[in-house]
């Protein structure tokens, strides 16, 4: 996570922190970063989004795929994100070990280079938000 959004190795990483290091380094209108439960951990969202809307959203989407025949066949996996776009404003959510990922975007940033940048910077998201904390 520090090789992806540049942060110096003798630096803490702090979660508050993260969801605006994330939007700065890849240029995003937002980004929100959401527990397995839906509830929002930490956000960089433009004036008018909900948090709370877009982290149930997120839970709820991921949830809906998993218990229902979506026509995917199983040897295909499960889907690890999703594009929305919604009254012309653009949405990847991703979703990996119990952390969701929103992104708010342009409509030219859905390309593969972007889905695989995400797809790393989901990874190690994910990694460090499973590592143990310590108190302050």
């Amino acid at each position: 996570l520090r090789q992806i959004l540049g942060i110096d190795e003798n630096t803490e990483i702090r979660i508050q922190e993260t969801a605006e290091k994330i939007r700065e380094k890849f240029n995003l209108t937002g980004v929100l970063i959401v527990t397995n439960d839906g509830l929002p951990l930490v956000g960089a969202m433009p004036e008018g989004q909900d948090l709370n809307i877009w982290s149930s959203l997120a839970a709820q989407m991921f949830q809906k795929f998993e218990q229902s025949d979506c026509g995917i066949p199983p040897s295909l996996g499960r889907p690890c994100h999703y594009v929305l776009c919604l009254n012309n404003s653009w949405f990847t959510i991703w979703h990996d070990h119990g952390i969701f990922l929103v992104l708010l975007h342009p409509a030219d940033f859905v390309t593969p280079q972007f889905d695989l940048q995400n797809a790393s910077l989901m990874r190690e998201l994910a990694r460090h938000c499973q590592q143990p904390t310590t108190a302050a």
